[in-house]
């Protein structure tokens, strides 16, 4: 769904309209896979194949107070003619993926066109949203060009009715989501000019996942926010010092053994998601103990296998057949047998060995 509309060119009868692209078409997303038995051993992670989406947003549908205006676009950007001066207009964007697959609308952006007298006083910028968080006071200025008479008043109004008077007020929003506002400049002759600003309100904190079990090496960190975008990431590990992760896919290197890491993660509005994960790093295979009679007097000999692993196993295979950890095969006797053994991060330990009579 296409979101933050705004403004940046406005006048009488004309207006811009931009918004931020529907994250689809072209997006890179990255897939592993995991086999699971009929006991629930699962396999490793496969290596991580990289895909692109390929049936993303195709165009957008521009509605114009409920009705759509002109045909759709292939830019995340409109340019509206044949406008009133004066005039608020609901504006709202659909965005249509290559197989004819709609989002719902994106939230409505109260535009209003120009209708300066003359010699009016004239708020100027604002084009750009105004962040911040729920329950918390946002402070809004005004930046207004006098006109030929001083300025007497000016009111901003919010959608719900309240009203504010002055350059500077403050303002907080309890719900998360995006809240036209309208700033009113009038001056001592009764002219007046007006702008429409939006507020988006975060109130969630960046998601932050990190594996519970991983290899020795860079780790990969999960990191995401859904609106305002992550600002800062730090990690901390064991009792050692916070420092700062960069980068736009941040990575941790972990030594061996159990590990006590610390992340925490901070949006551009201030809200801050912190997890506490015992990382176990494993980079060694399973251990495998055969034991085999001291002298097989037979053409097969009994071969009780010990096959244990601190993160679990996946598999053992014997001469290429699947048993059980503390399975007892038979063995050939005078030939080469082959031991195999994997655990859950992939790890692999191999026993290459012969049963000599």
């Amino acid at each position: 769904m296409p979101t933050t509309l705004r403004a940046p060119t406005l006048a009488t009868t004309t207006a811009t309209v931009i918004w931020n692209a529907s994250v689809d078409a072209g997006t890179p997303f990255g897939y592993t896979a995991v086999a699971t038995d009929a006991a629930g051993n699962a396999s490793a992670a496969s290596p991580e194949l990289a895909v692109r989406a390929t049936s993303g947003t195709a165009t957008y549908r521009v509605l114009v107070d409920g009705v759509q205006r002109g045909e759709p676009v292939t830019e995340p950007r409109i340019a509206l003619t044949g406008l009133e001066p004066g005039t608020d207009y609901q504006v709202r964007v659909i965005a249509v993926d290559v197989e004819g697959n709609a989002s719902a609308p994106s939230t409505a952006f109260v535009l209003h066109t120009d209708d300066t007298e003359p010699g009016a006083p004239v708020v100027q910028g604002m084009t750009r949203p105004v962040w911040t968080r729920t329950n918390v006071a946002v402070r809004l200025t005004a930046k207004v060009k006098p006109g030929t008479a001083p300025v007497r008043t000016v009111v901003w109004r919010f959608l719900n009715g309240d009203t504010l008077q002055g350059v500077t007020v403050k303002r907080s929003f309890a719900k998360p989501g995006s809240y036209p506002v309208q700033v009113k400049v009038t001056d001592a002759a009764a002219r007046a000019s007006s702008l429409w600003t939006l507020v988006i309100v975060d109130g969630t904190a960046p998601t932050v996942d990190l594996p519970a079990l991983v290899r020795p090496g860079p780790v990969q960190l999960a990191i995401a926010d859904d609106r305002s975008g992550v600002a800062s990431v730090a990690a901390r590990i064991g009792e050692g010092p916070a420092r700062r992760l960069t980068g736009r896919r941040p990575a941790l290197r972990l030594a061996e053994g159990r590990q006590r890491v610390r992340i925490t993660a901070t949006d551009r509005v201030g809200n801050v998601r912190t997890i506490d994960r015992q990382v176990v790093v494993d980079g060694s295979g399973p251990t495998i103990i055969a034991t085999a009679p001291a002298a097989p007097r037979a053409e097969l000999a009994e071969v009780r296998l010990d096959v244990s692993d601190p993160i679990g196993l996946t598999s053992v295979v014997v001469d290429g057949r699947a048993v059980r950890r503390d399975a007892t095969v038979r063995l050939a006797v005078g030939a080469a047998h082959r031991i195999e053994a994997v655990d859950r991060l992939g790890n692999r330990r191999v026993l290459a060995f012969t049963l000599d009579e």
